[in-house]
């Protein structure tokens, strides 16, 4: 199953990430054509707008249009994480 399946991703841009990312728990993917970075973080948001800021090379790199994002507790988070690892290289966004 997808990361966030079924619902309509945000804009990448650091307004979006501040109007629609939670400041909880869960797990988050940010994406162009295709899925860039699956994470998880206590704070999705605090997260998000580092990757906005530039902590990643890699992620500024692939010129990302996009986030979505799952709440859940963090045994939660961490289980998801890793299941959605497998399908992260295969899946392009629709």
């Amino acid at each position: 199953m997808a990361i966030a399946e079924g619902v309509l991703g945000n804009a990448w841009s650091e307004t979006s990430i501040k109007e629609n990312a939670p400041q909880s728990s869960g797990v988050y993917g940010i994406y162009n054509r295709a899925w860039i970075y699956i994470g998880e973080s206590n704070d999705i948001q605090h997260s998000l707008l580092e990757h906005w800021s530039g902590d990643n090379t890699c992620i500024t790199s692939a010129v990302p249009t996009g986030f979505v994002f799952e709440r859940c507790d963090r045994a939660e988070r961490e289980r998801r994480r890793v299941t959605l690892i497998p399908d992260f290289g295969h899946a392009a966004i629709k």
